[in-house]
């Protein structure tokens, strides 16, 4: 009995990259960047996988360039932004406005220092790439400026435009060099020679003109008899069919030889040219342009890297590469940049050398593994895909409207019998690895919605469509080798439903079939002749798929009633209802030797069932639209495929035993590390203990180790914190920031919050902080409950003041905090002055006033002496306290330290203000980090006070007794209950050092709202 499956991954995706429009090849040929509608996708062009996406504006793509050093990606839209990325990073470096009007072209020279773009205002502009400014406008096509081009040797752009005029730009004159007339329609591409004197322009009037840069003559112009989309210069020695070869003539004769052109148009041909004759000597065979698929027009044109070949971009959105095999230039490869609706598709074995060409039996020979997808889409066309590279490799035309369906029958001699159905009504039989047509079946009135094969030998293939008909075609007459297709014979016919007919499937035994209709019914049918056995009713809508199991006397229904339903053939009793879809059930299929199924729906959502429960065990999602197609490898399901109606096809691997091992290898790290961690913390190893607990993502074990590392005292605890922050990648950071967020949100946890903060602010510059996921939003939500605290320790200190001062009716010193202060009037300063960055928007007037009304107050504290209080004279021995009031008074002094340990928030990180170029960053960056310092800086000046407060606290105890802290007169740090009862208490008396503490505690100061969602704090320390 086949293992149950469990859990599956995407192995390989194909989607969609490419919609028509610019694209554009790296300087190695390694990546290709393309439009896909408002954004920019870039593809590795061996995998076909999508490596990079650049977002865009909600606006279409109208023009982009990749920088020759392969570095930058300019990108422009039809909301007029030009924005610059850098390709490694696929960060935005710089974003401004180009034209009056969207860019339809842009270049970069050989340099990589400038740009220049045309627009479709009729202006050509060339920009400073590392200053993002203009440095010239060019006004005097009048027209659309399609292409420019850079002049490889001099300071010059070229230009064309729908004017039909090609203009050369001087940048050292800021003057039109030359005017080149030739063209009567609009100028769609321009190409340069190596050395930049000879120039080729191709435009939509059918014509190539060669022109000499030299004198601004024409030397020659070649009819190409279609308008032209693309032209490439040639080198003579480039391997090209019918190329000459490396030239040795010179002087005169090197002058007088050639020009070879490539030029592709709307006819989709690839066609080489030479200037002397104006003849074409080479053009890509109609046949091989239908075999590689080549059914649209040329969208553009361009030469590969070391000349190595050909890139052209069709319209129906494909990237095909040409190459020379031979004497002929064939696609070595064809990348689908949309493929539309995927309709259906269906695995295939076949030797990838084998196609358009004839199997070789011995390759063939055996149980071959699937290695293709055969895929139907909106289309009607049929791709064959490398199941390994998702490369293209072969295209099957026959169909004159899109295709529905597809099947697939293996034979034993190798051949691969493939069905398909479409909406022109007809049935066509394809023999692979040949990728011919050997059977045409036409009888059906209407489109063909479905079709499958006989399971055993494929003496049949039967068809459904939209005209309620069901039809069974002989297909053992077939000549597998066929090089025209014949006709297909009816053996058997019946109009099988009311409605239209959504699915067919054969019974392993060749016995029956079942049809499902949109009439809401499922019906078998005995063969040969059709005749009805049973009619399934239970569906509240149309059923959309059936499946006969492979071992049980049962078939499976999908419906729109987002229900499927197994029923017995016996006597058609529903068996099982599974239900769990949200939306139709279009797909399904057995595997796991008919012990589960998987279905697609237009959910978007894959589902695994277990047929025994009638459970989901599992549910997959990868597509972004209805999943129409969904193809398993074989009765295993190791491998199946799915397809929908975003144009992405998704390969999926059975990872059951991969998970269950790396499962059982993470159950066992897990326990490792956990024993490491108890020895670091027995071992007082805090660093590795707290580096551990952050690797493991538990937040509690963390925040009770960073407690552990602050209690070695502030130097020791930052340094170890700094340690761990340094070492930490950009999502370690981003996590480090959401734990801080968390733990700042209680006062309980604030203290051990401020020190992890500020230890991740000081490893990291600006940039790499706002760079982090989520950065921004986080230190937000850190700055509401950074101002609470620091209100919290505003009131202590007054309220401390004010209890010291009745008690000892004078004012009580505290020592200075005046560099607190004085840092925190200079950031105040440096973020006034940081509002006023050109190019910024500027700060409202309100706002300014009140920063500088801040500021002058703050100097005031500085030059008053922070409120002008006076050292405090020791008390009188002979007045000592009595035997309760010392203990308060050390209560008093500990309840500071305790205060100070869990109120201390980040320090002021003044090298977050001062350095790292915190103008680059955006306004609402600097806005967010600058005012999180001055927070701290507000905070760490109040707590210099507190600091200082303790140690005076410290000296009068000592002056009144020499008490000295102990397990009975050390005050317990107050805990949060949820009922307001007190988590612990303090020892010692009860005189108004303690009482104030008691009446406006941390308590007083939080909004009901808060109380009811933190609990209330005790009312004893």
């Amino acid at each position: 009995m086949a293992a149950s499956k469990q859990n599956y991954r995407v192995l390989r995706k194909l989607e969609v990259f490419y919609t028509g429009g610019a694209v554009r090849l790296s300087s190695d040929g390694r990546l290709v960047a393309c439009a896909c509608g408002d954004e920019v996708k870039v593809v590795d062009v061996a995998s076909g996988a999508v490596v990079k996406i650049f977002p865009g504006d909600s606006e279409p793509i109208t023009a982009l360039e990749l920088s020759p050093d392969g570095r930058l990606l300019f990108t422009a839209s039809r909301s007029l932004q030009l924005r610059c990325w850098a390709l490694d990073s696929g960060l935005a470096v710089r974003s401004f406005k180009g034209h009056r009007a969207p860019i339809a072209d842009m270049t970069v020279d050989s340099s990589n220092g400038l740009l220049a773009t045309a627009s479709a205002d009729r202006t050509v502009r060339v920009w400073d790439v590392d200053g993002g400014f203009c440095t010239h406008s060019f006004a005097g096509h009048s027209g659309v400026v399609l292409r420019t081009l850079f002049h490889p040797k001099q300071l010059m752009v070229i230009s064309g435009g729908d004017d039909g005029e090609v203009r050369v730009w001087d940048l050292v004159t800021k003057s039109c060099a030359a005017v080149l007339k030739g063209h009567f329609s609009a100028v769609t591409s321009l190409s340069l020679s190596p050395d930049g004197w000879t120039l080729l322009s191709g435009g939509r009037d059918s014509v190539v003109i060669v022109w000499n840069m030299r004198d601004y003559s024409k030397l020659a112009t070649v009819p190409v008899y279609e308008p032209v989309e693309g032209v490439a210069h040639l080198p003579p020695d480039a391997p090209f069919p019918g190329m000459p070869g490396k030239l040795t003539a010179t002087g005169k004769a090197a002058k007088a030889a050639p020009v070879y052109f490539a030029t592709g148009g709307e006819k989709g041909l690839v066609k080489l040219w030479r200037s002397d004759t104006g003849k074409c000597f080479y053009e890509q065979p109609a046949v091989a342009a239908q075999a590689s698929g080549a059914a649209g027009g040329v969208e553009d044109l361009m030469l590969l890297p070391g000349a190595a070949g050909l890139l052209t971009a069709t319209q129906d959105c494909r990237l095909l590469f040409h190459h020379l095999e031979g004497d002929t230039l064939a696609v070595s490869r064809q990348l689908i940049g949309n493929n539309d609706e995927i309709t259906d598709m269906r695995f295939i074995s076949l030797s990838a050398a084998s196609l358009s060409a004839e199997a070789d039996e011995q390759t063939l020979a055996g149980p071959a593994q699937p290695t293709h997808l055969a895929v139907a889409s909106n289309s009607d066309q049929i791709r064959v895909f490398d199941a390994a590279t998702m490369n293209c490799t072969a295209t099957l035309c026959g169909h004159s409207e899109a295709v529905l369906a597809l099947d697939v029958l293996q034979l034993p001699n190798g051949v691969v019998l493939l069905a398909s159905a479409g909406k022109d009504a007809a049935v066509r039989l394809w023999s692979l690895p040949a990728a011919r047509c050997i059977g045409v079946g036409a009888g059906h009135v209407s489109a063909v919605s479905c079709v499958a094969f006989a399971r055993r030998g494929g003496d049949f293939v039967a068809s459904g469509g939209t005209d309620k008909l069901l039809k069974v075609w002989a297909t053992n007459d077939l000549t597998y080798d066929a090089t025209t297709p014949a006709k297909l014979r009816v053996t058997a016919a019946v109009a099988a439903h009311d409605k239209d007919i959504n699915a067919v499937a054969v019974a392993p035994n060749d016995s029956v079939i079942c049809t499902g209709s949109q009439d809401r019914t499922a019906k078998i049918w005995k063969l040969p002749n059709l005749v009805l056995s049973l009619t399934l009713k239970g569906h509240k809508r149309g059923i959309w798929a059936v499946a006969f199991s492979p071992v049980d006397q049962a078939v499976a229904t999908a419906s729109a009633d987002k229900t499927i339903r197994l029923w017995s053939l016996s006597d058609g009793a529903c068996l099982r209802t599974f239900e769990g879809h949200l939306s139709s059930v279009l797909r399904l299929d057995f595997l796991s030797a008919g012990t589960q199924m998987l279905s697609a729906g237009a959910d978007g959502l894959i589902k695994l069932w277990s047929v025994r429960l009638s459970e989901c065990t599992n549910t997959f999602d990868a597509h972004d639209d209805k999943v129409w197609a969904l193809a398993l490898s074989g009765p295993s399901g190791n491998l199946f495929a799915s397809g929908g109606g975003d144009g992405a096809i998704a390969l999926w691997e059975d990872c059951t035993t991969v998970d269950a091992d790396e499962a059982a290898a993470a159950a066992e790290q897990a326990v490792l590390k956990e024993q490491d961690l108890a020895n670091a913390l027995k071992d007082e190893d805090y660093g590795k203990a707290a580096a551990l607990a952050f690797e493991m993502r538990h937040p509690r074990r963390l925040l009770a180790v960073v407690r552990q590392v602050l209690d070695q005292g502030p130097q020791e605890g930052a340094r170890t914190l700094q340690r761990l922050a340094a070492g930490m990648s950009a999502d370690d950071v981003q996590q480090c920031l959401e734990y801080c967020r968390e733990w700042n949100a209680n006062a309980k946890h604030c203290h051990a919050a401020q020190a992890m903060l500020q230890a991740v602010l000081r490893s990291r510059s600006p940039q790499e902080l706002m760079a982090v996921p989520g950065a921004s939003s986080i230190l937000e939500g850190l700055l509401p409950y950074t101002q609470r605290h620091f209100a919290r320790a505003d009131r202590l200190l007054s309220t401390e003041r004010a209890a010291t001062a009745r008690r000892h009716r004078r004012p009580l010193v505290v020592a200075a905090a005046g560099p607190a202060l004085a840092e925190l009037v200079a950031s105040k300063e440096a973020h006034l002055a940081g509002l006023f960055t050109p190019g910024k928007p500027q700060p409202r007037a309100a706002q300014v006033a009140q920063m500088r009304k801040e500021i002058a107050e703050l100097r005031s504290q500085l030059q008053e002496g922070l409120g002008g209080f006076t050292t405090l004279p020791a008390r009188p021995a002979a007045k000592s306290p009595s035997p309760t009031a010392a203990p308060s008074l050390m209560a008093a002094a500990g309840t500071s330290g305790r205060v100070l340990n869990a109120l201390k928030l980040v320090e002021a990180n003044m090298a977050v203000s001062r350095t790292g170029r915190v103008g680059e960053l955006s306004f609402e960056d600097q806005q967010t980090l600058l005012q999180l310092t001055d927070e701290n800086l507000a905070l760490k000046a109040k707590l210099d006070l507190i600091l200082a407060r303790q140690a005076q606290l410290q000296a009068l105890a000592d002056q009144h007794g020499g008490y000295e802290h102990s397990a009975s007169t050390q005050p317990s740090f107050t805990s949060y209950t949820g009922n307001g009862s007190s988590a612990s208490s303090t020892s010692g008396g009860g005189d108004s050092a303690s009482e104030w503490l008691r009446d406006d505690g941390w308590d007083s100061s939080m909004p009901s709202g808060d109380q009811a969602a933190h609990g209330t704090p005790a009312a004893t320390w």
